[in-house]
């Protein structure tokens, strides 16, 4: 009979309210570390993927890189940069540069200012 009634006390005890009560809150407790975990894992997959991403770009540069200084690297390449980006040409050549077509008609003119424009233009011409 003892023990019957040391059992009907520990149920009495795990099935009162302020063990759900305590229980509840531990529940709690654990989903709100599991949602801010959650969190931090989608932030670090974002992070990643931009890791990703940025280090296919820098590849792709040192790539373009190492073609451009492997062309400067010979004489040729060297040469063809300057008269790139000087505009200049060797002894006994010419350089063209070509402006426009002369024959292309202007874009449309810009219209004659109104009253206020008129206006405003008088009193900028006074100072």
């Amino acid at each position: 009979m003892r023990e019957f009634q040391r059992k009907k006390k520990v149920r009495n005890i795990l099935y009162s309210w302020v063990t759900v009560v305590v229980l509840a809150l531990v529940a709690a407790l654990l989903a709100k570390a599991v949602w801010s975990l959650y969190g931090k894992e989608r932030q670090s997959a974002q992070a990643a993927a931009e890791a990703k991403s940025e280090l296919g770009q820098l590849q792709t540069q040192q790539a373009e890189l190492s073609e451009d200084y492997a062309s400067l690297s010979t004489s040729e390449g060297v040469e063809r940069d300057i008269r790139e980006n000087f505009n200049m040409a060797k002894n006994g050549e010419q350089l063209v540069i070509v402006v426009g077509d002369a024959t292309a008609t202007p874009s449309t003119p810009s219209p004659e200012p109104g009253f206020f424009g008129r206006i405003w233009q008088a009193i900028v011409s006074a100072f």
